[in-house]
């Protein structure tokens, strides 16, 4: 879970640095511009406040596999 969210967090500055076209001084207007991207668990929207919204997913270990029960509503 953590390794995912590292991720995302790193795909998400990504972007940031990408629309700011590598300005230092414009990563933070883009950051704070950006209201949706493409995270490894799908769509992740982030809204006026800064806060991201995905959809979760109950998943358990079997085994050596992990398997997705169903999405929280």
């Amino acid at each position: 879970f953590s390794a995912i969210q590292t991720w995302d967090a790193m795909l998400f500055a990504c972007a940031a640095i990408q629309k700011a076209k590598g300005v230092s001084g414009a990563i933070g207007g883009a950051l704070r511009s950006i209201r949706s991207f493409e995270g490894l668990a799908g769509t992740i929207a982030i809204d006026e406040y800064g806060d991201a919204k995905r959809t979760l997913y109950f998943k358990r270990v079997s085994g050596n596999r992990i398997i997705t029960e169903g999405k929280v509503q």
